[in-house]
């Protein structure tokens, strides 16, 4: 039994305490070859979160050359209690998991993944190699299932090789395909289509920068392993796309990751019943800040009625000119807390 550790992980900066007192036995036979262990932590808190229910089993049979691991937990998230489950087994040079998770809310957030993975050595001075075989599985976002088709992703050092992963539902879909390594010869490729950007702002929990609309176009990422990664797309069509939930017209965006300034840059033209607008600037998603430039043409001004609604309860019509928008859409303190936003707009 360990008793509570809170003073003892503040002073050596763990990061879990144990805040009730948790259940550990194993067992180890020589004889058999066997070994058991299970825990059993009710309670446990990692900054301001707590953390509830976790049980791990493992068990390891020498003899058979087999392993068995169950572990489940529940752990707070911004959208809820999100209640993990992982099963897995292995024996020589072979994996077997399978996770699902589930998110106790209104709308339905949760998925069971399925894999298979096998550990080879290409040559007998060569390091371990993994092939990962990805299983049909179903992911769940914001009550839309989504199912994951089977692929392969084989990983020999700083070499992966993506084949066949496919996610989609209905008419949409995310594809990948291609090779990461640090030749810029080697490229991945991502497609899409008919991706609705709003599922994806939603499900990341953005809810003061709402992007919208449905996306068709392909991203090329190569160099990914140097410190000057390549990720663009030439024109990424965006079908309704919307800032706010107001629908300014149908896209072209063109987007990069800037290393040097670590932002994703973006640059937009969007046509409306013959007026075109455009949109540039950059978001900046490692400190959680965005620039962006509107330069409207008599586009919708509902878009503005987040930054308006100390003093205007709705707003409407249309207006031509240019309008920045820049600051933080979110602040998280080192104890974990979250702030309002200080997004300007001018």
């Amino acid at each position: 039994r360990v008793n509570p550790t809170e003073e003892l992980a503040k002073f050596f900066k763990l990061p879990v305490s144990v805040i009730y007192p948790l259940d550990l036995s194993g067992r180890v036979s020589r004889p058999s070859r066997m070994l058991a262990v299970t825990l059993d932590a009710p309670y446990l808190r990692q900054g301001n979160k707590l953390i509830e229910n976790s049980r791990l089993k493992a068990v390891v049979d020498g003899n058979a050359r087999l392993a068995s691991l169950d572990f489940t937990t529940t752990a707070p998230t911004k959208n809820g209690p999100m209640t993990v489950v992982i099963d897995g087994d292995g024996t020589q040079n072979r994996l077997n998991t399978d996770i699902s998770w589930k998110i106790d809310r209104a709308r339905a957030y949760e998925g069971n993944l399925s894999a298979s993975a096998n550990f080879f050595r290409a040559a007998e001075d060569a390091g371990v190699a993994t092939e990962v075989s990805l299983h049909r599985s179903e992911l769940t976002f914001n009550d839309s299932t989504w199912t994951v088709n089977p692929a392969t992703v084989t990983v020999m050092g700083k070499h992966i090789e993506v084949d066949g992963l496919n996610v989609h539902r209905s008419n949409q879909f995310v594809k990948i395909d291609g090779t990461v390594s640090e030749s810029s010869l080697d490229l991945l490729t991502l497609d899409l289509k008919n991706f609705s950007l709003d599922y994806l702002f939603e499900s990341l929990g953005i809810d003061k920068v709402m992007l919208g609309g449905d996306a068709s176009g392909t991203f090329h990422a190569s160099r990914l392993y140097t410190s000057s990664p390549l990720l663009e797309t030439a024109g990424l069509n965006v079908k309704d796309i919307s800032y706010n939930k107001t629908v300014m017209g149908d896209a072209v965006v063109r987007s990069a990751w800037d290393g040097e300034r670590r932002a994703i840059t973006l640059d937009a033209d969007i046509d409306r019943l013959g007026h075109r607008a455009t949109v540039q600037g950059a978001i900046f998603p490692l400190n959680d800040s965005l620039d962006i430039t509107f330069n409207a043409d008599h586009t919708p001004v509902g878009f503005m009625a987040p930054y308006m609604e100390a003093f205007a309860s709705d707003i409407s019509g249309y207006a031509s000119g240019r309008a920045r928008l820049w600051g933080n859409f979110k602040y998280i303190d080192l104890e974990g807390d979250v702030y309002a936003d200080s997004l300007r707009l001018k």
